[in-house]
């Protein structure tokens, strides 16, 4: 049986408990979410008290949709160079956690769109322009291909009991050109190093 290299806590208040041990993981942060669900449950409301409390600024990336796509990590990551980001958490199921993985690594490894343009309101960035078709192929290849590489870490707040995504380290993304829907995962599958830092399974979400 192979040993989880990621700390779990399942707790009431687990994201208030723990903002110490996220303050030192990095200065800021992209929270990774979907468009809803985290914003209703509260659980976004949550960790962003937590990071204005350790002071550790932040942005939000919110149009993570289900079964995410190539596009959108590659978007997101793009992003979270251009604001300066070196920690992510994810807030929400499996499709929120997935993409952060993807994220994290391209951010890391510099693997951007070039030219893109971004709207910040309320913390939360849009992308108003982002030329994706003619790199999305060179994205893929980069992510499919086995190799080690580093990546940001990443704090997983789950909201859903589903994929269990928060402790493997797998990242299933969709695929709209040649390769097969959810079929494929990250190059970090074949690796045990792409853990996520942390899990904080927070009961009701309250901190």
């Amino acid at each position: 049986m192979r040993n989880i290299p990621t700390d779990i806590y399942i707790e009431n208040g687990a994201v208030k408990n723990h903002g110490g041990e996220i303050a030192e993981l990095g200065k800021k942060a992209m929270i990774v979410t979907g468009r809803h669900s985290s914003a209703v449950n509260g659980s976004l409301d949550d960790v962003k008290a937590v990071l204005e409390s350790q002071g550790i600024g932040y942005v939000i990336y919110n149009d993570i949709e289900e079964n995410p796509s190539v596009e959108t990590v590659y978007t997101a990551a793009t992003a979270a160079v251009k604001y300066g980001v070196d920690m992510f958490v994810a807030v929400g199921g499996g499709s929120p956690m997935d993409a952060s993985k993807a994220i994290s690594m391209l951010a890391k490894n510099g693997i951007v769109c070039e030219n893109a343009e971004f709207s910040e309101i309320e913390s939360v960035v849009k992308a108003e322009k982002c030329e994706l078709s003619d790199s999305i192929a060179k994205v893929e290849e980069f992510l499919y291909t086995p190799a080690k590489l580093p990546f940001y870490p990443i704090v997983c707040v789950p909201t859903t009991c589903g994929t269990g995504s928060e402790a493997t380290p797998y990242s299933i993304l969709t695929s709209t050109s040649s390769r097969p829907r959810n079929l494929l995962p990250t190059k970090y599958s074949r690796h045990l190093h792409w853990w996520t830092t942390a899990i904080l399974k927070h009961h009701h979400m309250a901190v």
